[in-house]
């Protein structure tokens, strides 16, 4: 299965993973707890390969992984929507509703994806 990503959705997928990589370094999270919201910052290739900026072109992603990434994304689906309720601003509005029709697009690839595997 290929995954083709627009350089659109691949900007998006940087830009959550590198928010989520600022957010779990600044928790502190106890030895016994996993936190779920640590967007496979050390578990995905992708991510990795994200933060770094050397994504390879050839990732072999597996069914967990792929179920990760879904789960991230979902996440921040749910938290983008609350942010266009919230807005005020229709500037902000307009570019909130446009990552989240990119953000959708991409977790559609994904799920797909997922139930290919």
């Amino acid at each position: 299965m290929q995954l083709c990503l627009t350089p659109e959705e691949l900007e998006l997928l940087m830009r959550i993973l590198l928010e989520d990589d600022r957010l779990s370094r600044s928790e502190v999270p106890s030895s016994l707890q996993v936190t779920v919201g640590n967007c496979l910052r050390d578990k995905l290739s992708v991510g990795r390969g994200l933060l770094r900026g050397t994504l390879s072109r050839n990732l072999q992603l597996g069914y967990d992984e792929l179920e990760d990434l879904a789960d991230c994304l979902r996440r921040k689906k749910k938290e983008l929507a609350a942010e266009i309720y919230g807005s005020q601003d229709p500037k902000s509005k307009s570019d909130l509703e446009r990552s989240a029709l990119v953000l959708e697009h991409l977790l559609e690839k994904i799920t797909e994806a997922c139930a290919m595997v």
